[in-house]
């Protein structure tokens, strides 16, 4: 029985390439056959050009070389229309017809040498598949503008050859252009027009493959002359293997701008009264540690009391650490991410300084890390650890690799490595015979982009950092 189809559904044209140009006898079973408008044509030429002058939602062809030459009437199609429905019904007897007919991407293949009834079965049957994938992909198209009419950014659809083919109506509201006004609109000082800022979104898309630099932010002056900030994002529209044009979302990020100029305005206040008061209080435990210590040489035959003032000075110090610490900490995260190259941060987290008898070996090769930009000091503290802590070491070796999305840049010296009871707890602020800031300082800068550091070295065998670098965070 053949499957029922909606008549409220609307028309499906019909291209018909044929030497017998009626098709109605075939489909004359399906109840909604009126839906149908059949254009018929006798050769692949003519077929071709009917393509090119009108949309059709399917095509049934037969395939008599050289005047209808299926596959290549076929291999067209798929270049015009990549997701036309093609329906092969043909009394060809060539026997690599119907697998040339599929790896060049029909949709069904039928041959006439069967009896009418199951014929008319058969095809009528192909011709319902068809036009349930031209209903679903209404359905999508539905959607989509559905979703462009009522969504509060602007969305815009270019051709492959970066034309607009559509804009939002959130063009009026956000910008002050109605969609058809805003191709040829100008959008800023430079006589920018929105054609050419849609244009220049999707010459960069092939740049901007990675999560970080999806986005870039011109500013555009609205019809009212008042300017604005947007986040503008692409990406390709792809059908058949082949790119066909370009999504461009815009997002009005103006106020977002202000906010952010204004936290950092407040963070610039903050850090100001931070460093005055840091400095004052620096100042006065210097006077303090001053005054401890020659009080310490007038007491040096009271040893009970050399105690305390011994207890004493270790707090003041501690005081010391902590507040010193501050003014590294606050500088984590205040100003924006940015892509690294790992030897260079090496380098600059090395300095001046010479490790007497220690090689740094880096093997990461052209590798770049999207990090707070503090790197430097993730990795300068990660060589005061092997030179505090490491004992007797010769080498620190710097190396990448890669587990599946993920990077892994390892850190090793040749030392005596890190036992196992300690191996987390050498993160944590205030661990250590030192300050203990240094490794809890690496783990916070690191964490701004999502970035994690253990430790997996063997005790007695060397210290061995990894560093995991989640996908998006890292490139070569």
């Amino acid at each position: 029985m053949m499957p029922d189809l909606d008549e409220d559904c609307e028309q499906i044209r019909i291209l018909h390439m044929d030497n017998d140009p009626d098709l109605s006898r075939y489909i004359e079973n399906i109840s909604e056959k009126k839906r149908f408008l059949v254009v018929s044509c006798t050769s692949d030429q003519e077929a071709l050009e009917l393509l090119t002058r009108e949309a059709f939602d399917i095509v049934i062809a037969e395939h008599l070389p050289p005047r209808m030459d299926g596959i290549a009437l076929l291999r067209a199609a798929r270049l015009i229309a990549p997701h036309l429905p093609f329906i092969f019904f043909t009394g060809s007897q060539d026997e690599d017809l119907p697998i040339d007919a599929l790896n060049n991407g029909a949709d069904h293949y039928i041959r006439k040498n069967r009896d009418p009834k199951s014929l008319s079965s058969g095809l009528g049957e192909a011709i319902f598949h068809a036009v349930r994938k031209i209903e679903e992909g209404r359905d999508q198209r539905e959607n989509i503008r559905y979703i462009a009419e009522h969504c509060t950014d602007l969305i815009i659809v270019t051709d492959r050859d970066g034309e607009i083919v559509s804009v939002s109506p959130s063009s009026m509201t956000m910008l002050g252009y109605a969609p058809e006004e805003f191709p040829g609109a100008v959008l800023n000082d430079d006589q920018i027009t929105g054609r050419e800022i849609a244009r220049r979104a999707g010459d960069g898309e092939e740049d901007r493959e990675r999560a970080h630099e999806a986005g870039r932010e011109i500013r555009v002056r609205k019809r009212d002359g008042a300017y604005a900030t947007l986040d503008v994002r692409c990406s390709p529209i792809c059908a058949g293997g082949a790119r066909q044009g370009t999504l461009v979302i815009a997002r009005d990020v103006t106020d977002l701008k202000r906010e952010e100029e204004r936290l950092r305005d407040v963070n610039k206040r903050l850090a100001l009264l931070s460093s005055v008061t840091r400095h004052d209080i620096l100042n006065q435990v210097a006077v303090l540690v001053g005054y401890l210590e020659l009080l310490g040489e007038d007491l040096e035959d009271r040893p009970d009391l050399a105690d305390v003032l011994k207890i004493i000075e270790t707090a003041t110090r501690k005081i010391e650490q902590q507040i010193t610490f501050t003014r590294e900490y606050e500088k984590i995260g205040i100003k924006a991410p940015c892509w690294q190259n790992v030897r260079d941060v090496l380098g600059n987290a090395q300095g001046p300084r010479k490790l007497k008898g220690v090689d740094l070996v880096v093997s990461t090769g052209t590798l770049e890390v999207y990090a707070d930009q503090m790197l430097y000091k993730a990795f300068s503290s990660l060589i005061d650890n092997a030179v505090r802590h490491a004992g007797a070491f010769t080498t620190i070796s710097v190396t990448f690799r890669t587990e599946g999305p993920e990077g892994i840049i390892t850190f090793r010296d040749n030392g005596v490595g890190v036992s196992d009871a300690i191996k987390e707890r050498i993160f944590s602020k205030g661990f250590g015979l030192d300050a203990g800031f240094g490794l809890y300082l690496t783990r916070e800068i690191l964490d701004i982009t999502g970035i994690s550091i253990a430790e997996r070295g063997e005790a007695g065998k060397g210290a061995c950092f990894e560093i995991r670098l989640p996908a998006g965070t890292w490139r070569c």
